[in-house]
This record gives structure tokens, sequence and C-alpha cells, in this order.
């Protein structure tokens, strides 16, 4: 995480020289749907791993119609219950018994954002399309509760962590004020590109997609200032 919160702060140290500035907190909410082993539905079911987003972006004015931004993402895990299955070779107890398991996915991601306008359909509102290019690091952590002294889960998912390049794309409509704005957005972010991995488990990267609802503090530079 170090290196992340390294890189935002030269990019802010850059961002002072730059004449209109803002700085955006952000809230997320979003969801990634992954197969998972569950004997409830055929030893198979879709399940939603969740994350709120808590975001800060350094964003730079450039023209009417273009502006860029960089962006510090944490996302804070929120855990998903559901049953897997365990079995066992001791004949004095049942074959099959079930596994509570815990499913929930960490991330941080350091990103650039070119912002482009679609249409105005005021002078203070409008559409925009973004893309997203960074760098981040993801951790699907999964947990059992069962019992091992005497059961065993068939090809279980592992915890994974992952550190790979960042692309994704969104859809962010925007509100401004005499001072200020606020924005509504969506995004939908591909598979982080990362080294292989041969553990053979359908958890291997996230896809996420969500919405975000953030506000712009227009920064005064020295300018303005004077």
């Amino acid at each position: 995480m170090k290196k992340f919160i390294l890189l935002f702060i030269l990019y802010f140290i850059n961002f002072t020289t730059y004449a209109q500035k803002y700085i955006e907190p952000i809230v997320a909410y979003r969801i990634s749907l992954k197969d998972v082993n569950n004997i409830s539905m055929d030893q198979k079911a879709i399940t939603a791993l969740k994350q709120i987003h808590t975001i800060i972006q350094l964003a730079t004015k450039k023209s009417k119609k273009y502006e860029h931004a960089f962006q510090l993402n944490i996302g804070i895990p929120i855990n998903t219950n559901f049953i897997d299955s365990s079995f066992t070779t001791n004949p004095a107890l049942p074959l099959y018994k079930s596994a509570n398991k815990t499913l929930s996915s960490f991330s941080v991601f350091s990103s650039f954002i070119p912002n482009y306008k679609i249409i105005s359909f005021t002078k203070k509102d409008r559409l925009n399309f973004f893309g997203v290019i960074g760098i981040g690091f993801q951790k699907i952590n999964v947990s059992y509760d069962n019992d091992i002294n005497n059961y065993t889960i068939l090809n279980p998912d592992k915890t994974i962590s992952l550190v790979g390049v960042q692309f994704g794309f969104g859809f962010q409509y925007i509100h401004s004020f005499a001072k200020g704005r606020i924005f509504l957005q969506s995004q939908l972010d591909f598979p982080i590109l990362t080294k292989r991995n041969k553990y053979p488990t359908p958890l291997k990267s996230l896809l996420p997609t969500g919405i975000a609802l953030g506000y712009s503090f227009e920064l005064k530079n020295k300018k303005d200032a004077k």
C-alpha cells in the first residue's frame, strides 16, 4: 500500500502547478459475480463479492471538454457467507456434512483517469465518458468453519493475492455549482492483468462493477488568491 500512497503524493506535488483543479472525495458500492462451490445449487453457485470503496481523487481541468485525474482507491470488504460441502471416510460418521464458507475481497488501486465530455444538457449539467488506467492489489480471502478433524473439503478455494495492471471505463453525470460540483458515475473494470494463477479456482480475479457518488471541491490557485 505504501507504493500507491507514494504515487499519490508525487502526483499531488505536480498537481499544484495547474490552474483549475479539484479535490474529490468519492464513495462507491461495487460487486463482482463469481462461480463458487456450493451444495445448495448443484455444487455450483453465483455469489457476489461486495466492497465499499473510499476514494480520493485529484482532478485537473484542461479544457471545456477534457480533464484528467489521479485516484487512490481502497476497497473495503463486505463478507459473503454460504454453505460448502465436506466428506469423511469414517464409517461411524455421516458421509456428508455442511461447512460454512466466507468470502471477502480487499483492494487498493492507484489510477490515472482521463475524462471526456460527451454532451451538455445545460450549462451546469453534462455527461462524461472516462477511462481508468492504473496498478492495483487485490486479495480474495477464503475461510472455512468446519470439522477439520473428521471431515475434508474437496477442491477448496484458497485465499489469493494479486498485483497487476488495471483497465476500466465508465460514465459520469456531473452537475456544477457556483463553487464545486457533484457527480454520479458507474464504472466497469476488467480483471487486472497479472501473472497466471495455476491453482484451479474460479476466484482468480475480480471483475467489479458499481456505482459511485462524489463531490468536487474547487481549489484556488496562487493567481486566484492574489
